[in-house]
């Protein structure tokens, strides 16, 4: 018995990162900017687990036929994000699928004639994706990726529907820590 666990035995490893991400957005022919972060504990150098965060830059131009005097404030989103590594030498692709939620945030007229009050909507969010990354440092990895990022829960309010802002997406990532 202890022979059968001894030829079975393996080291296991582990390492964690922190990352700044800027990735686009399609809205109704715009793509606005979205920065974020991740931080992911990477397992036996092949899996990840983390959570990831991004918020839009800019804000996003509402139709005034569909929402009269209304005005876009933020918008952001993150949840739990997992990622499977193939590493080769100083090379590196994953899939990767994010799991989360956010919101948007408007200005919308208020029974007060002249004065706006606040309203929010609220995003369920998947997103899978593929990345390729190059180690430049043993401590620093460039990533660069597509993903298809799906929103659900929005009908329409406002002009603002899954439709108009599910699409693909380009990211550029820079991880920094311990990837063992």
């Amino acid at each position: 018995m202890l022979l059968c666990s001894e030829a079975f035995a393996q080291e296991f490893t582990h390492g964690a990162f922190g990352a700044i991400e800027i990735k686009n957005l399609s809205y109704k022919g715009e793509t606005p900017a979205l920065v974020g972060g991740r931080f992911g504990w990477v397992l036996d150098n092949t899996f990840v687990v983390g959570v990831g965060y991004y918020a839009l830059t800019s804000h996003l131009k509402l139709d005034p036929s569909e929402a009269p005097d209304a005005e876009f404030n933020n918008m952001n989103y993150g949840g739990l994000d997992f990622e499977y590594l193939f590493n080769k030498d100083n090379f590196t692709a994953s899939v990767s699928m994010l799991l989360g939620g956010g919101g948007i945030s408007l200005f919308v007229p208020s029974d007060f004639p002249g004065k706006k009050t606040s309203a929010s909507l609220d995003l369920l969010v998947y997103e899978p994706g593929i990345n390729c990354g190059y180690t430049v440092q043993k401590w620093f990895i460039i990533f660069a990726g597509v993903s298809y990022r799906e929103f659900t829960n929005l009908h329409g309010l406002y002009g603002i529907s899954n439709k108009n802002l599910s699409g693909f997406s380009g990211s550029l990532s820079f991880r920094f820590g311990d990837f063992k």
